[in-house]
């Protein structure tokens, strides 16, 4: 169980979906039990944030100088998460982004399923991606509608975005994981969520600039690259 009718920041909702990941990386290695410490450590992190991430689990605590069950705590996190049940979703946009993320084996060993993938493109459209036909978009609320989809995930060309997020909208989608580079509006009621790999290289390429040695050897690849066009 976890304190829902509390606001929890997006940073804790981060890290917190970083400890569950490294302890499904684990398995059943090393024993039954795992620290803070080791969290922390692990992760780059103090003991002390661990800690405080973890108390936003209801009525869970670790045991002190054994730390928490492995077992216990990541039942817990997928409770948290909504996750300890199949959470439906669907794709829309069949390019290379949104094959690739149809072909992401580890989305369904998290909890979370791939339902079915759409495009708008004729010539796309009843081909086979894996074990997948490509539906027609033509058919997206009716195939929410009937299929209780919970996830809307956006793939499309960011000039078709806000389109694809109307339409979902119009669906009664209960969430959308926006994969372009535009921003979208959206009702109150649904959550989005903003995933741009561009920004996080922007980020990468900022904090590579903070040594003045990786900024050397970042500006000589760009250099390079620019002789060579």
């Amino acid at each position: 169980m976890t304190k829902m009718s509390v606001a929890i920041s997006p940073f804790v909702v981060e890290r917190l979906s970083r400890y569950y990941l490294y302890l499904t990386m684990l398995g059943k290695k090393n024993g039954s039990w795992i620290s803070s410490k080791e969290l922390s450590g692990a992760l780059g992190l103090t003991s002390s944030t661990v800690r405080q991430d973890i108390s936003h689990l209801e009525e869970y605590n670790g045991i002190s100088k054994r730390g928490y069950n492995r077992e216990e705590l990541a039942g817990n996190l997928r409770s948290f998460f909504g996750t300890d049940k199949p959470c439906r979703a669907v794709i829309v946009g069949a390019g290379n982004f949104g094959r690739a993320l149809l072909l992401h084996r580890e989305f369904h060993g998290q909890g979370f399923e791939i339902s079915a993938i759409f495009d708008a493109n004729p010539k796309i459209v009843k081909t086979k991606i894996d074990k997948f036909q490509v539906k027609d978009v033509k058919e997206l609320e009716n195939y929410i509608a009937e299929n209780n989809i919970e996830i809307g995930i956006i793939a499309v060309p960011s000039s078709e975005a806000q389109e694809v997020a109307d339409r979902l909208a119009n669906a009664h989608i209960r969430g959308i994981l926006n994969l372009t580079t535009s921003p979208l509006q959206v009702v109150e009621k649904i959550a989005l969520v903003d995933s741009r790999l561009i920004i996080e290289l922007f980020k990468l390429s900022y904090q590579i600039r903070l040594d003045p040695e990786n900024s050397k050897k970042c500006d000589a690849v760009v250099r390079g690259g620019n002789n060579g066009s």
